[in-house]
């Protein structure tokens, strides 16, 4: 999980993973202030390369959120995020039934619940998992509780 600039040490770290024995799958959800441009960032398309090199699945997932927010525009966007929800469980649902060969990113509107992340990605029947979170403290810190 990543924010910002916290992709570039997030990518690092999926590398890392992808070059390792052992590992199958690859999950990258990076949130942003905007998702325009998301298609263009060469790391995230060499991810794409580098698991389909090494046979193993690469998901990416970006979230896009508003750059400023209003006292007036946050109830708008608690509302549009309560919305979203199931808008985002399904796109990710969707994303990781899709082939693997996939070279784009899936795109979510809004704020990146970190609960829904580990709960639409990690199967209950998961043996082993290494979560790494890179961003803004209070990105870091709800990330940790959700992980915890």
């Amino acid at each position: 999980m990543a924010a910002g600039t916290g992709l570039s040490p997030a990518v690092g770290v999926a590398r890392t993973a992808i070059s390792s024995k052992g590992v199958s799958e690859v999950i990258l959800a990076w949130g942003v202030r905007s998702g325009s441009g998301v298609e263009g960032v060469s790391l995230i398309g060499d991810l794409f390369e580098e698991g389909k090199n090494s046979n193993v699945e690469v998901r990416i997932s970006v979230y896009s959120t508003v750059s400023k927010v209003k006292a007036q525009e946050l109830i708008s966007e608690n509302v549009t995020l309560q919305e979203n929800e199931d808008e985002e469980r399904e796109s990710l649902e969707d994303h990781k039934n899709e082939s693997t060969s996939r070279a784009s990113p899936v795109r979510v509107n809004g704020r990146m619940d970190h609960s829904n992340v580990l709960l639409s990605n990690v199967p209950s029947s998961c043996q082993s998992l290494l979560v790494f979170v890179c961003g803004p403290r209070d990105f870091t810190t709800s990330a940790m509780r959700a992980i915890q």
